[in-house]
């Protein structure tokens, strides 16, 4: 049965992994306000937690949203969250213009690599419904 053929579980799920975006995209934005009040110290943990996995929560929950919707999820978004978990174990002794610049890295390569692929393409229809 495809993700979308049951109109109810639909909706709330959705909200569930809209809310799941916006908390990647909140946590994101408190891992660079740390960056920002103490830029001449290596970064702690949480830092780079909310630097690497803001972003890789925001990735999980778009992509669990494009399976719910179109019942596929695309390789870069999958890339892109196995690319920040990778950098977060390395940019954790680095610099934290570093770390964010890794991060960063990685979110434009997952947009280039989307807008790549959908290039010339016409949307792709809804996973159908009953």
């Amino acid at each position: 049965m495809p993700p979308a053929a049951n109109p109810p579980r639909l909706s709330q799920w959705s909200s569930y992994l809209q809310m799941t975006m916006i908390a990647g995209i909140i946590l994101t934005a408190v891992g660079f306000t740390l960056i920002i009040e103490a830029p001449d110290q290596n970064p702690p943990p949480g830092c780079i937690a909310g630097i690497t996995g803001g972003p890789a929560l925001f990735l999980a929950g778009r992509s669990a949203f494009e399976y719910l919707i179109l019942g596929r999820v695309t390789a870069p978004r999958l890339i892109g969250i196995i690319a920040l978990a990778g950098i977060s174990i390395v940019v954790v002794h680095l610099p934290p213009e570093i770390a964010s610049a890794a991060a960063t890295l990685v979110l434009a390569l997952v947009a280039a690599l989307d807008t790549a692929r959908s290039h010339g393409r016409s949307m792709a229809p809804p996973a159908p419904t009953r």
